[in-house]
């Protein structure tokens, strides 16, 4: 099965919750799952902006990413966080790769716009195609590619995908009939598959308080043609 996990940054921010996160997605590569692995920055990238003295600008909740900012985050993203990870699941017996939007043009993106003014973020966009073929070739090579939230823009200029658009990585491999996506959720530092199937209703037992209270209190049975509290 083809498989999309996407990990939040602030979960690669610990070595021991990113080497439990290892150990679990080579488990699945290892049960025969063609994985792709889509991270973020988190704090870090936050963290990285304050020591090197750049101010963050947010417009309605979305940081404003001007050319100085988005270089930090490739930074941060394609190169720190992104071998961290790519080491870490290598550790684990599974061939991972690191690979960012600018190798083969893998991720297409364009601008994100905001209240119909295109760019008015800076160097924020959106997933708009996939070079399905290089993904391939890497799964056919026995690789797991780990990409980080980054898109090739027609510029040839490099875009951070927003938290509120890392949905757009899962649906445009859905349109392209690339990796089937399947949710993750994380569960003490480990991946576990989301159930699609209804759960069955379990009836919750009585207490003995309750069934006590039942017996002494009988629910009161009427006579067949009377109604209390009317007057027949």
């Amino acid at each position: 099965m083809r498989t999309v996990i996407k990990l939040a940054g602030a979960l690669l921010e610990d070595d021991a919750t990113v080497r439990a996160l290892a150990r679990q997605i080579a488990r699945l590569a290892q049960q025969g799952h063609e994985i792709l692995v889509v991270h973020g920055g988190g704090r870090l990238f936050t963290a990285t902006l304050q020591r090197m003295g750049i101010e963050s600008n947010f417009v309605a909740g979305l940081r404003v990413t001007d050319r100085e900012t988005r270089d930090v985050a490739v930074m941060v993203f394609a190169g720190l966080l992104n071998k961290r990870l790519a080491s870490a699941i290598s550790a684990e017996g599974c061939t991972a790769i690191g690979i960012s939007a600018a190798d083969a043009a893998c991720f297409r993106a364009e601008p994100m716009v905001h209240n119909e003014i295109e760019g008015r973020l800076g160097f924020v966009g959106y997933l708009t195609g996939l070079n399905t073929g290089f993904i391939e070739s890497l799964w056919r090579e026995g690789m797991l590619p780990v990409a980080p939230c980054l898109g090739l823009g027609q510029d040839n200029e490099l875009y951070r995908s927003s938290r509120r658009r890392k949905s757009s990585f899962r649906g445009h491999l859905r349109r392209n009939r690339a990796p089937r996506a399947v949710p993750h959720r994380l569960r003490r530092h480990g991946l576990e598959a989301r159930s699609r199937q209804a759960r069955p209703r379990r009836r919750r037992p009585r207490s003995p308080h309750r069934r006590r209270r039942l017996a002494r209190f009988p629910a009161p049975r009427f006579a067949s043609g009377f109604l209390p509290g009317r007057r027949n």
